[in-house]
């Protein structure tokens, strides 16, 4: 799977609900290119500029098309990195938990 993720040029991630963070976009962020979603994937996740985001099918045409034939940055690749860490580390995150645990 991660092969899949990490060759795709596009990876198109729509979600029907709005509940909880979505594990497949944060792992296509992380080992990805161009990452294409609906509101729903993102709304709340802090993850809105790391994503395209559409919600009609043809939106989604529209920027699958404008994305197909455009490079990822390195640099891009590098401020994302920088975000999802921020947002989506583990150490820091446990520590946090531990912190929180230790205050009760």
């Amino acid at each position: 799977m991660n092969d899949l993720i990490s060759n795709a040029q596009i990876n198109i991630l729509p979600s029907f609900n709005n509940t909880g963070v979505k594990l497949k976009l944060i792992n296509a962020l992380f080992i990805g290119r161009h990452c294409l979603t609906n509101t729903a994937g993102v709304v709340g996740s802090g993850l809105e500029e790391l994503c395209y985001t559409c919600n009609t099918g043809d939106e989604f045409l529209k920027r699958i098309e404008e994305l197909i034939s455009v490079p990822i940055i390195k640099n891009d690749i590098e401020c994302r990195t920088q975000i999802l860490q921020q947002l989506y580390n583990n150490e820091a995150n446990a520590l946090k938990l531990l912190e929180i645990i230790s205050s009760i």
